[in-house]
């Protein structure tokens, strides 16, 4: 369970830095500074995780939400906006 875990965080990290680094992504600067803060706790489990080769029970339920959400948020603010322009 800890590689699914590890999976779905690097995920959500690489949705992080997609829409940080991205134009059509309209977020204000208090929700960019909440996605710094996730991306540092993320890096910080990850290591965790791979260091001790665990994760807590509950923590598969909350990757997997966490990569639902950032799948979607991506989706939702560049797939969208990309193809509308066409």
């Amino acid at each position: 369970m800890s590689e699914y875990v590890m999976l779905t965080y690097i995920v959500v990290l690489v949705c992080i830095v997609v829409g940080a680094f991205n134009r059509t992504f309209d977020a204000s600067l208090l929700q960019r500074i909440a996605l710094f803060i996730i991306s540092i706790w993320l890096c910080w489990r990850l290591w965790l995780v791979w260091e001790h080769g665990w994760a807590h029970p509950h923590e598969p339920m909350i990757s997997s939400a966490l990569a639902l959400y950032a799948v979607a948020t991506i989706k939702k603010t560049i797939w969208y906006k990309h193809h509308d322009k066409k």
